[in-house]
């Protein structure tokens, strides 16, 4: 894998439009996330996904509603929108939030909290992006938010943990979710169970979640190809990383709820040539 894929939820069952998204760089002009523009009618059915942290910013219509954070998604569930219908998104990936905000990331819940609770002073920013006519707008005021907090230093007060961490996220997410967290936390000099707890206050995520995450979600992606009927579920379930059939089988069903081989039947029975996404009735 060379390079980072974003969650992908094929079960949305059109309760999320979106209208345009592109790669959003942090400070350091590395790769913090992605940003979209969207619009939900109501509450979206989620999988797991691959520890993003969104903030989702009320836009047009609903500007004057409070912004809401949501923490990494850990299991199916149906996720709030909070009363946001049009928004622009910031997806962050994992351990980004804590970098950027020095604020632990393990206690934000994945059915979202108002970010003025989260970040005090962000309101001026909020309400600049709700009259953002475009990403390459909402973008640039992003871009001063995270300037404005990155040097501030709050309740995570050492920095250098937050940036460790961020690169491990990083480097479990460009290898497929194939990593040794033993060999991970010796690299760095911890005990494992003290790493897995700096991991999970950083990313919101265990060093094992992230990893099952993010072969779960490429297997997803492989899935739900237009060439998905020409590839075996072995082959699938070798090229994201798993040590065989039955743990993709196992790993799949606990975050979907179904056998993948009923997931791909789904795929092709509801495979749209002239859509940009895959939706699949919600079971």
């Amino acid at each position: 894998m060379s390079e980072i894929r974003f969650t992908y939820q094929p079960f949305q069952q059109q309760q999320l439009h979106i209208f345009a998204e592109k790669p959003f760089l942090g400070p350091d002009g590395k790769l913090a996330g992605q940003i979209r523009q969207a619009y939900s009618p109501g509450d979206v059915y989620s999988l797991p996904g691959m520890g993003l942290t969104v903030i989702v910013f009320p836009r047009g219509a609903d500007a004057g509603k409070p912004a809401y954070l949501y923490g990494p998604v850990q299991t199916s569930e149906i996720q709030p929108q909070n009363g946001i219908h049009h928004s622009f998104q910031l997806r962050m990936l994992p351990g980004v939030f804590s970098s950027v905000f020095h604020l632990p990331n393990d206690v934000l819940p994945s059915t979202g909290v108002p970010l003025e609770l989260v970040l005090s002073g962000c309101r001026p920013f909020a309400d600049r992006i709700a009259e953002a006519a475009d990403l390459e707008e909402f973008d640039a005021i992003l871009r001063q938010m995270f300037g404005f907090y990155s040097g501030i230093v709050r309740s995570i007060s050492n920095t250098g943990t937050a940036e460790m961490m961020l690169s491990v996220a990083e480097s479990m997410l460009l290898k497929n979710g194939v990593v040794s967290v033993s060999e991970a936390a010796d690299a760095l000099g911890y005990c494992r169970q003290h790493f897995s707890q700096l991991f999970l206050e950083n990313t919101g995520l265990r060093p094992k979640q992230l990893c099952s995450q993010v072969r779960f979600q490429n297997a997803l992606h492989m899935m739900c190809r237009p060439e998905s009927e020409e590839v075996s579920l072995t082959d699938i379930s070798a090229d994201c990383g798993y040590f065989d059939q039955s743990h993709f089988n196992r790993d799949f069903a606990k975050h979907t709820g179904m056998c993948p081989r009923h997931f791909l039947k789904l795929v092709h029975q509801h495979r749209d040539e002239s859509a940009d996404t895959l939706i699949l009735p919600a079971e």
